[in-house]
């Protein structure tokens, strides 16, 4: 039976460059003996969510199986076509399995070699990145401190998270490593190739660009929290910004002088988050052999956090006459759609 190595794609860790990086470099990775199998994902995807939703004890809950899109029968199918190579999974939603889900998959998998990987970031990075791609769709408010603690604390708890797996597993088949020590060099696509594809190096992957979710920058997040609101006063609480809507916004800032070398989190914020998730990291260095080796996450260093930034108390003096005006109209025309539909 071949092995597989699959890749409990945690959010905000490069998940999203790795999976673009397996999916267009198949041809590299088959002269390498490595599948990253179509089924699961189809042919214009890059992760294997309905591998997840095919056996979510919470069904629909996060998405729907989609029988065309292939599920296990034929993603192991695909695996057993060619004796003697590895294949790779990914998802960012095997994150969610329940310990049924996770046990479930073990059968799927049965004897076969398999290692499980899964990345880790420190986590006031990890959840001062989550909240800014949420706060660039209007899905949070401004307060970085109210994101923390409304949705924080379950988020960032990777002992919890992971606990299911190495359970079922084993330690010695799961596979932690930590996202800080390679986020920038040498990358993730680089990082994963070197741990599990013979021949380790190369150079298409250590120029992956792993921020494919580039961070949102001031102007933006201010204009998307000044929109949401003035909507909100005409449609009610309950309006959502449509996702359109923020690309818009997201374009026309693009394209204008914004500040992106800022933090929402001051230092003794990052300290109370170390603090909250202390147990956590304690925990998971306890039942995991290969977090325990890397190392602890990097040391929290004052001058990491000298560009903070109060966001929610900014106010709109961050705009020039033509932004302003920008923002208004976009308030007005999504107020008026949102009339007439």
């Amino acid at each position: 039976m071949n092995p597989v190595h699959l890749h409990i794609g945690l959010t905000k860790t490069g998940t999203s460059s790795l999976q673009r990086f397996l999916s267009n470099e198949r041809s590299m990775l088959a002269a390498r003996g490595i599948l990253y199998p179509v089924s699961g994902r189809g042919r214009h995807g890059t992760a294997h969510h309905n591998l997840f939703y095919e056996i979510s004890e919470d069904q629909g809950g996060h998405g729907e199986f989609d029988a065309a899109l292939g599920g296990w029968d034929s993603v192991l199918a695909e695996i057993e076509e060619i004796e003697g190579r590895t294949a790779i999974i990914s998802s960012e939603a095997f994150q969610y399995c329940t310990p049924r889900d996770v046990e479930q998959l073990a059968n799927l998998l049965g004897p076969r070699p398999s290692t499980m990987v899964a990345y880790v970031r420190r986590q006031d990075q990890w959840l001062e990145s989550a909240w800014n791609q949420r706060a660039r769709f209007g899905r949070v408010s401004l307060d970085f401190r109210e994101f923390c603690e409304t949705q924080g604390r379950v988020l960032g708890d990777y002992a919890r998270t992971l606990s299911p797996w190495i359970d079922i597993f084993g330690d010695r088949r799961f596979d932690i490593r930590v996202f800080d020590r390679i986020a920038e060099k040498p990358g993730i696509a680089a990082d994963f190739l070197a741990a599990y594809v013979p021949g380790g190096h190369h150079p298409v992957a250590s120029r992956t660009d792993v921020r494919k979710n580039a961070k949102a920058g001031v102007k933006q997040l201010v204009a998307v929290d000044q929109i949401l609101y003035a909507c909100r006063a005409q449609l009610g609480d309950d309006f959502v910004l449509p996702r359109r809507s923020a690309a818009r916004i997201s374009e026309y800032f693009r394209g204008r002088k914004d500040r992106y070398d800022y933090r929402v989190l001051s230092f003794d914020d990052a300290v109370a988050i170390r603090e909250v998730f202390r147990r956590s990291n304690e925990e998971l260095a306890r039942i995991s052999t290969s977090f325990r080796e890397s190392g602890p996450f990097p040391a929290l260093q004052e001058h990491e956090f000298d560009a903070f930034i109060d966001l929610s108390n900014i106010g709109t003096d961050v705009f020039d006459e033509e932004e302003r005006r920008f923002v208004d109209r976009m308030a007005r025309e999504i107020v008026k759609a949102s009339t007439l539909s």
